[in-house]
């Protein structure tokens, strides 16, 4: 039953009746929401890490650092799977738990989501700790001495390895050894052809060298000599001809500069012609516009009709505004109509709606948890009453039901129907009121009356008057929006009329386009009122108000425009025109600088206020300027007129263009033998000079400007190639020279050449080098004459040098082509001599291949070695072939060739050598076989202990030396397998594969160790670098307390006081010394020399600091001891600083040849170039604190007791770094060599 009365109420009150609950309930939902708000970005989180790890996690596996890569995958392996912590709450994984905490915060566990909250919160604490935890130098040094431990088993075993191997080898030489003699003649032969071939070889490349000797290069060099001297020789033979382009380029610039100044003139009477064109053409353009006269009438006719425009836009505004508002009253109408329509709807609604309130309420009447659900509920009607009432005293009121309607009994029916429902209203409220404040039974009586009342009110609303009242308004609505349709209509055409007369057209478009719009809305909400569609029609009226609204703006503007032009179209192209002929004149100004015509200025002064007056519509004022400048145009154009008209000028003007004709065609006849292209260019000029001088006698002044400059361009031309010209001679001078200057440094090349070949030959041969070096001093001493001669332009001299010397060139190749023809005679004998040698050779290992094949035969030799025969038989048949294509090529005398044969056929029998040395006594004898079966047992046991070694490293995860083991243990049964068949060289062949195999796995061993030392220095200097700063903070601390203490005790003496504080500072020294020693305790493994004795020499500061205060000394000598401690940490501290970031720098660079490299020796602390530097840094220190303490006695002539306790205790310190230098030298030079 209460689930029903729940259903029923929330029908009826829908969004506006919730769940009520107490406030702590609407407190703790709000908590549950920002707890799941807050749950739900940790879960995001956590999958956004998740991903992030797994990327880092590839990254660090990719650049070879395993151990962080393992440490992120069990801290991921923790997140996704299993919680293997012993101090986690539980084993399921942080995402499984964080899940199940976001399930427990929305079904509203509180306490069960607390506790689950704590348990994640232990987990994430537990895996911050573990990816943040650094392994503590045990856990590291335990880790290294398992891989330790696992290197010696390995070296152990590669040990035994290699020895077994090699006593294998040792039995496998013995067989070899014990070869029958026909095997052991064939190895011996194969070697000794091999020998000979290689001598044969050597022999064939020495005569090589002499077949393509210096004398043959030589040879052509002088060849390619003499060709550039013969071609060197015409060049110069050209040149003794002189040239006069110096001449000719003079006679064109002087034609050219003549040309130009006439070229001037023309222009000048030509410009001074345009102008006057142009002037001419201005004065009747400005009488036409003296001439024009303003018809006041046809003015006054313009400006009244602009003005009825502006009226008649006025009015249409106002007819807009007036059917704009009667739009609006029908629209009010339409409404009211609407409202009478639907008031029976709308009082039968608010009837079934107080139905349904009283049902709920008598079905929850003893529940008093809804009272104030209902009360909410019955406002609503209340209200809703209210509203309809409104309405119908509104109508009842209207003008137009008591006047136009003629309906006074309609409107006090609908006056009462709206006073009714008004009380009606009133009792709903109150019902609402006494709902809300509990009195239900009071409020249910009320609701009772209230239906009685609105059944009443629905019999009103039924009443047939009511009904014809509604209607009477809508025919009559009808009517009105049928008058209003027509009013638009004749608003059209007004329109029409009017925009034919506004010049602006675009807004009188629009304000159409507008006014169409309008009309079309008012006779489709005609036809909805005919219809019976009230709310459609109001639609559309509202439609057409907005219409009227945009047609009317546009009115306005175009109202504004017509308002805002103050001249008349008359004014306007006076004041246009008057613009134009300003802006021509302006041009014509610019032209006429060149006329010296000053009063054009004036022209334009004049015309720009005349365009200024006509624009303000000062006609007097106009008139006069246009006045003034028609008087000084037309003295400008009488000026111009008397300059063209001198015939003086043209005469002259005409004659020295006839003269610089003739001048040209003097230049013609002189060019046309020599230089016909020359004279054919001048002679295109002439033409046009001719023809611009006839044109000056016409006075056709364009036309003569125009061949006027085609004669200076067709000058121009000419005069750009006689320069070209005059730049190639030169070039070709300079080019001349360069050459032969490079001809003559070859000479003297060869004839050093020949000079040194002259030392080393002997007898004739050397003779003759001599007499060709002779000629060819000879011949670079005429080349250098030569080349002066061209630098000075004295061709015929250069000629006369070269010829001597070309035919000094030729002297030199004689005597050479006869040296040559000696040396090739001694080349081809000795290169007959190398062809019979290599004949014999050929010879020899034929006979071999003939003998290999009677032993493949031979029952003596065994089937093993007769396949190795057969085999190195395959290499001595291709060399043989070898052989014989270098005996063709030495025959050919191509030593060159014959010596590529050579090496191939020396491959081949090296290969075959190989073969037979391989071959060996296949029976073992007895012992022999005793000491195989011994060293197969040891095989056997080797490879147990390979198999245990793949296991362990297996176990300490280690893969790839796990399966470089496991390869070495089946390489180690191979060789087992093949010990057992009396295979002695594939047994030594697998130990070896056997060997490498375990070389590799400790390789891959050691590079995890050296990561593992890496890790555990980072871990040393991390750890230091704190211990050093607390030290460093605590010693400056001290040094600061003595300080003070010492300036306290000079001013007033040591008090008790102080000597408690000297305590205290003493006891706080002490401790500083204990943790020097902790520091030097845990670096005593580390190979450090420089490291520790810093520390050790800090200790001796604090000691000698501990002992001067016990004897209350804090003076100079204290307080630097102290100083000098925390100086040397805090070099400590950046050196370890420097290191840190090395390494940091290192670990993200680092490849792995870098990785192999430094696994070579174990990492230290410190590199050896900072340590050095270290060492470095303290001897400089040294130095200037003796150089102070020096200068100090020199200043003072005195040593006092303070300054030589100083410098004793730097002298002890000197000595002691002395030795620490050189055993740290020995350190490295230990380590270099045993690398």
């Amino acid at each position: 039953m209460i689930t029903r009365i729940l259903i029923i109420l929330i029908l009826f009150l829908c969004s506006n009746v919730v769940a009520q609950n107490n406030q702590q309930q609407k407190e703790r939902m709000q908590k549950q929401r920002i707890a799941m708000q807050a749950q739900k970005r940790l879960v995001r989180m956590l999958n956004s890490l998740k991903e992030k790890m797994t990327r880092v996690q590839t990254s660090l596996k990719k650049r070879g650092r395993d151990v962080e890569a393992d440490k992120i995958k069990s801290a991921l392996d923790k997140i996704l799977y299993n919680f293997d912590e012993n101090s986690a709450p539980s084993k399921t994984p942080l995402e499984s738990d964080m899940q199940e905490l976001t399930k427990l915060i929305e079904e509203g566990l509180p306490g069960k989501a607390f506790d689950k909250s704590v348990e994640v919160n232990a987990k994430i604490e537990l895996i911050y700790k573990f990816l943040l935890d650094r392994q503590t130098p045990e856990k590291v040094d335990k880790k290294i001495a398992e891989l330790q431990k696992q290197l010696q088993n390995m070296n152990k075993l590669a040990s035994k390895q290699s020895q077994l191997k090699d006593k294998t080898k040792q039995i496998e030489k013995e067989q070899k050894q014990a070869l029958t003699q026909e095997e052991k003649q064939l190895k011996k032969e194969n070697e000794n052809i091999l020998e000979r071939l290689r001598k044969l070889m050597y022999d064939t490349q020495k005569t090589s060298k002499k077949v393509n000797s210096e004398m043959q290069k030589m040879q052509q060099n002088l060849k390619d000599m003499e060709q550039k001297q013969q071609d060197l020789i015409s060049q110069a033979q050209n040149k003794q001809e002189p040239t006069s382009l110096k001449e000719k380029m003079k006679n064109v610039d002087d034609v050219l500069n003549k040309q130009k100044k006439v070229a001037e003139k023309v222009d000048d009477f030509k410009k001074a012609e345009e102008l006057l064109k142009d002037l001419q053409k201005l004065q009747k353009q400005q009488e036409k516009l003296s001439n024009i006269k303003q018809n006041e009438q046809q003015q006054q006719a313009g400006q009244n009709k602009v003005q009825e425009t502006i009226k008649s836009l006025d009015q249409l505004s106002q007819a807009v505004d007036n059917l704009k508002k009667q739009q609006q009253q029908t629209q009010e109408k339409t409404q009211q109509a609407q409202a009478m329509s639907d008031l029976k709807k709308e009082i039968e609604n608010l009837k079934k709606r107080q139905e349904r309130a009283s049902r709920v309420m008598k079905l929850s009447s003893n529940d008093p948890r809804f009272a104030k659900a209902l009360a909410r509920g019955q406002k609503k009607l209340a209200k809703s009453a209210d509203e309809l009432a409104k309405k119908l005293k509104k109508l009842s009121e209207s003008p137009t039901l008591k006047e136009k309607l003629n309906d006074p009994k309609a409107a006090k029916q609908a006056e009462d129907l709206a006073k009714q429902l008004e009380k009606t209203a009133k009792k709903m409220d109150e019902v609402a009121k006494k709902t809300e404040s509990g009195q239900l039974k009071e409020a249910q009586e009320q609701q009772q009356k209230i239906g009685k009342q609105l059944e009443s009110l629905q019999k009103m609303a039924d009443n047939k008057s009511l009904q014809k009242l509604g209607e009477q308004m809508s025919a009559k609505l009808q009517k009105d929006q049928a008058q209003l349709n027509d009013q638009a209509k004749k608003l059209q055409k007004a329109l029409d009329k009017v925009s034919k007369n506004v010049p602006q057209k675009d807004d009188m478009k629009e304000a159409k386009k507008w006014a169409d719009a309008a009309q079309e809305k008012m006779e489709e909400a005609q036809k909805k009122l005919a219809e019976k569609d009230a709310k459609s029609a109001q639609e559309k009226q509202e439609r057409a108000i907005e219409n009227l609204d945009a047609m009317k703006s546009y009115l306005k503007k175009s109202l504004a425009k017509m308002k805002d032009t103050p001249q008349s179209d008359m004014q306007r192209k006076l004041a246009a025109v008057q613009k134009k002929i300003a802006n021509r004149m302006q041009k014509l100004g610019e032209k006429a600088k060149s006329q010296q015509m000053p009063e054009m200025k004036d022209i334009l002064n004049e015309m720009n206020k005349a365009a200024q007056q006509t624009k303000q519509g000062n006609q007097e004022k106009r008139i006069a300027a246009q006045k003034s400048a028609s008087q000084k145009m037309q003295q400008s154009i009488n000026k111009l007129q008397k300059k063209l008209a001198q015939e003086g000028k043209m005469q002259e003007l005409q004659k020295q263009q006839k003269n610089i004709e003739d001048q040209a065609k003097e230049l013609a006849k002189k060019w046309q033998k020599n230089d016909p292209k020359l004279a054919d260019n001048i002679k295109k000029a002439m033409e046009k000079m001719e023809n611009a001088r006839k044109e000056i006698a016409k006075k056709d002044f364009p036309q003569a400007d125009k061949n006027t400059k085609k004669a200076l361009e067709n000058l121009q031309n000419m005069k750009k190639d006689l320069q070209q010209m005059m730049a190639n001679t030169k070039k070709s001078d300079l080019d001349m020279q360069m050459a032969q200057e490079d001809l003559e440094n070859k000479a003297r090349k060869m004839a050093s050449d020949l000079q040194r070949m002259s030392e080393k030959e002997k007898g004739e041969l050397k003779k003759q080098v001599q007499k060709a070096l002779e000629n060819m001093m000879q011949a670079s001493r005429k080349m250098n004459n030569a080349n002066r001669n061209i630098e000075s332009q004295d061709f015929k001299n250069a000629s006369k040098n070269q010829k001597q010397a070309l035919e000094n060139i030729r002297k030199t190749m004689q005597e050479m082509q006869k040296s040559l023809k000696k040396e090739n005679k001694q080349n081809n004998e000795q290169m007959a001599k190398l062809g019979k040698e290599q004949e014999n050779l050929q010879k020899r290992t034929e006979e071999m291949m003939k003998n290999m094949e009677k032993m493949m035969k031979s029952q003596k030799i065994s089937p093993e070695n007769k396949k190795r025969i057969a085999e190195a038989k395959k290499s001595v048949e291709k060399a043989v072939e070898k052989m014989k294509k270098s005996l063709k090529r030495l025959r050919k005398k191509k030593p060159k060739d014959a010596q590529n044969e050579q090496k191939m056929a020396q491959r081949e029998l090296e290969q075959s050598k190989r073969t037979l040395d391989n071959m060996k006594n296949e029976r073992l004898t007895q012992k022999q076989q005793k000491r195989l079966e011994q060293l197969r047992k040891q095989q056997k046991e080797l490879k147990k202990e390979a198999q245990q070694l793949a296991k362990q490293l297996d176990s300490l995860k280690k893969k790839k030396a796990s399966k470089a083991a496991k390869d070495a243990s089946q390489d180690m049964q191979n060789a087992d397998k093949k010990m057992k068949d009396q295979k002695t060289t594939q047994a030594a062949e697998e130990q070896e594969k056997a060997e490498q195999r375990l070389k590799q796995a400790k390789r891959e061993v050691e590079k995890e160790k050296w990561k593992y030392e890496n890790l555990r220095q980072e871990e040393i200097i991390f750890n230091l670098s704190g211990e050093l700063k607390e030290l460093v903070k605590e010693q400056t601390a001290v040094y600061n307390d003595t300080k003070s203490l010492d300036q306290n005790t000079k001013k007033h003496g040591i008090t008790r006081r102080d000597l408690i504080a000297i305590r205290r500072i003493s006891s706080r020294q002490k401790k500083l010394v204990a943790e020097i020693d902790k520091i030097m305790k845990k670096l005593e493994k580390e190979d450090s020399q420089v490291f520790n004795w810093i520390l050790r020499r800090i200790r001796v500061n604090m000691d000698e600091t501990v002992k001067n205060l016990r004897r209350r000394d804090m003076g100079i000598l204290t307080q630097s001891l102290q100083k000098e401690a925390i100086d040397r940490m805090s070099k400590l501290l950046v050196a370890l600083k420097e290191e840190q970031d090395r390494r940091k720098k290192q670990n993200q660079q680092q490849q792995q040849q870098q990785q192999e490299q430094q696994m070579q020796q174990r990492p230290r602390i410190l590199p050896t170039i900072a340590e050095l530097k270290m060492i470095k840094d303290i001897q400089i220190e040294i130095k200037n604190k003796t150089q102070r303490l020096f200068n100090n006695i020199k200043d003072k002539k005195v040593m006092d007791s303070l300054t030589r306790k100083r410098l004793e205790r730097l002298g002890y310190e000197e000595g002691d770094l002395a030795e620490m230098t050189k055993r740290f030298i020995e350190s490295l030079e230990g380590k270099s060599g045993g690398n």
